[in-house]
């Protein structure tokens, strides 16, 4: 890892974003917080993101230092938080996605509070818009993180906060090794129950992001959780496509939660195992043919069979 040279350093995280990106620079140009590094990084975008990147680059005249990066391949979404937290020039990070905006003092008031709790992870409260700038439903809020940090409760939610709040110590990648390649894992739901298990996480109660949802780089509120779908072959699919994720998760979790030093017999451990073995009851429905499901599984590939064909026959 890098030595530490910055005070933070701001990842402005962007693909196919042009246009949204002028916004979201001016808002990490604009921040108050001094002894910032600000890497703008594309991740191999088709549209004209990096070029307003590298013209505001070019432009700035203020107290940060900027630095551009392009990648050379698409990375994805968590390889390229990786790459970004591995090469960044201070131990702690702000992810900037490149679709929401941030307050002025966003960044000067994470480091307050990191600071002073000496917290891994902090987050705060968000204002959220639609796609089209209108404001919309704070989903965020119905997050575990906003009740409790218990990491009992962390181990098995899908929920817990919104990342694009947050700041981060690179700890959680040095402790834990750096997030799953499979982006749909996301990013706030590993970094969340490592800090979780830490004991770690402070909340700021206050708006310092506009959150625009269902148009960023890993449309995390995806629209179609939200309401009835179409057909149920438009279910099935969705559904089909849940387990890997799930998988991914999970999994990750467990490994977390070892690398921590839990006891195998840990209510964590035990829990996070049987929904490994759930999620992958639950996968296999859809990738086998139902002869072999039913052969490998028994009684319990009923049982899962009933209740997916239950989700697709709603269309859920």
């Amino acid at each position: 890892m890098a030595a530490s040279k910055f005070r933070a350093s701001v990842l402005l995280l962007a693909y196919n974003q042009e246009n949204f990106i002028r916004e979201a620079v001016e808002c990490a140009f604009a921040q108050d917080a001094e002894g910032l590094e600000i890497i703008m990084s594309d991740d191999c975008s088709k549209d004209s993101t990096f070029e307003i990147m590298c013209e505001m680059a070019e432009a700035y005249d203020g107290p940060h230092t900027i630095k551009l990066n392009k990648n050379r391949k698409n990375l994805g979404v968590n390889n390229h938080i990786n790459y970004l937290v591995e090469t960044a020039g201070s131990d702690i990070c702000v992810p900037f996605p490149a679709d929401d905006t941030s307050m002025p003092n966003r960044v000067s008031r994470l480091l307050e509070v990191m600071e002073r709790d000496d917290a891994m992870l902090v987050h705060s409260d968000a204002s959220t818009i639609d796609g089209e700038g209108n404001p919309a439903k704070g989903w965020h809020k119905l997050a575990l993180f906003y009740r409790t940090t218990d990491p009992v409760e962390a181990a098995l939610s899908d929920s817990l906060f919104l990342g694009a709040t947050s700041a981060y110590r690179r700890e959680l990648w040095q402790k834990y090794g750096p997030l799953p390649s499979y982006s749909k894992a996301f990013e706030d739901l590993i970094t969340g129950f490592r800090a979780a298990l830490e004991g770690r996480i402070s909340y700021i109660d206050e708006k310092l992001v506009c959150y625009r949802q269902d148009v960023g780089i890993s449309n995390v509120n995806s629209s179609s959780t939200r309401y009835k779908l179409a057909t149920m072959a438009e279910s099935r699919e969705r559904r089909q496509k849940l387990f890997g994720p799930r998988a991914a998760l999970f999994n990750q979790r467990l490994k977390d939660a070892r690398t921590y030093g839990l006891p195998e017999d840990h209510e964590i451990i035990r829990a996070l195992e049987s929904q490994v073995r759930k999620v992958h009851l639950r996968g296999d429905f859809y990738a086998m043919p139902w002869w072999r499901y039913f052969m490998k599984y028994g009684r319990p590939a009923l049982r899962i069979t009933l209740s997916e064909l239950n989700y697709i026959v709603k269309r859920k």
